[in-house]
């Protein structure tokens, strides 16, 4: 299970100047993805093209079912299973109508990965807006997540999310 925090930073600058000084991994991917609804199911379509790659750029085309949340859980471990794999198909949209998928959404951004901690820091932006995701998926999980919030407090207010904002997240 994954656990996450989330906020919108004040100075995003100095923000992953910081997390780059002390990060083991960055990864810098431009995403399009187009997300289908059907029951409580949602269903990503993503394209990940990495930015900065040496000769190996290239383009990688996902599918993602990304299960209800389970609402038994706490609310810091309320996010939702996602089983993702690769695929090579172009007429992959036109299965989606036809099995009744609905809710059609589009949706393009720069996604940014950090690892620090134990964790990943996600630097969502798109256009001028900008979204800082944490999540990791360690049995310490709140204990990192916690250390992880008091460092970067300066930076970005980081917060439980509501339940909705998986939508938007995954």
């Amino acid at each position: 299970m994954e656990y996450l925090l989330c906020g919108i930073p004040t100075d995003i600058e100095n923000l992953v100047k910081y997390v780059q000084l002390t990060e083991d991994e960055c990864r810098v991917e431009e995403v399009s993805e187009v997300s289908y609804s059907i029951s409580r199911y949602q269903i990503l379509i993503s394209k990940h093209k990495e930015i900065g790659a040496e000769k190996d750029q290239k383009e990688r085309h996902t599918i993602s079912i990304i299960y209800p949340a389970d609402k038994s859980k706490s609310r810091k471990a309320l996010s939702r299973k996602k089983t993702t794999t690769d695929f090579t198909s172009n007429e992959i949209h036109l299965l989606m109508e036809e099995l009744g998928c609905k809710n059609k959404g589009a949706r393009a951004y720069t996604r940014s990965t950090y690892k620090y901690k134990e964790a990943e820091i996600v630097v969502v932006k798109k256009g001028e807006d900008v979204l800082v995701v944490v999540r990791t998926e360690s049995p310490d999980s709140e204990t990192i997540l916690e250390d992880i919030k008091n460092r970067l407090r300066l930076w970005v207010n980081l917060i439980v999310p509501p339940e909705d904002t998986h939508d938007c997240l995954l």
